[in-house]
């Protein structure tokens, strides 16, 4: 359509020290889990590595999404990298860039909504260190305000 991945482009995303570091975190975890598990086998004292290897896999999972989620910009539109693939949308096809706050366990996030779709997820914070997102998601909104020469709706 407008963009494909191996187009140059401005390249957004979550910094690589915010989701490592989630990875790594989520090994510990595991390994904690494994002890709990394998040490008192049908004991009371297993869930608590029921509990590590839970919270194991929710930072997992959060560390391999922030991983996969991207934004490409260039001159022609935007794609959007997360779960379901590659999105591609034209400047003039964004109806509004929308930064908003979901839960305590998503944060924020930075929706681009299509004319005529659903908003897709764009951006996300990575924790309260994650100093990238502010950035990102004001490149973002600029280059939309200059590329389709509108005003970006932002919640």
């Amino acid at each position: 359509m407008v963009t494909t991945t191996h187009e140059p482009g401005t390249l957004l995303r979550t910094t690589t020290w915010v989701w490592a570091s989630q990875l790594v975190l989520t090994a510990v975890y595991a390994a904690l889990a494994a002890y709990w598990l394998l040490a008192w086998p049908g004991s009371w004292r297993m869930w608590i590595g029921v509990c590590f290897l839970v919270l194991a896999a929710w930072i997992g999972g959060q560390g391999l999404w922030l991983a996969r989620l991207r934004v490409r910009m260039t001159d022609d539109g935007v794609a959007v990298r997360g779960w379901r693939g590659e999105s591609t949308y034209a400047w003039h096809e964004v109806r509004s860039i929308q930064g908003e706050r979901r839960t305590w366990t998503t944060g924020q996030v930075v929706t681009i909504t299509p004319h005529d779709g659903a908003p897709v997820t764009a951006l996300a914070r990575g924790g309260w260190f994650d100093d990238g997102f502010e950035r990102n998601h004001r490149q973002l909104v600029d280059r939309w305000r200059r590329q389709a020469g509108r005003d970006a709706t932002i919640a």
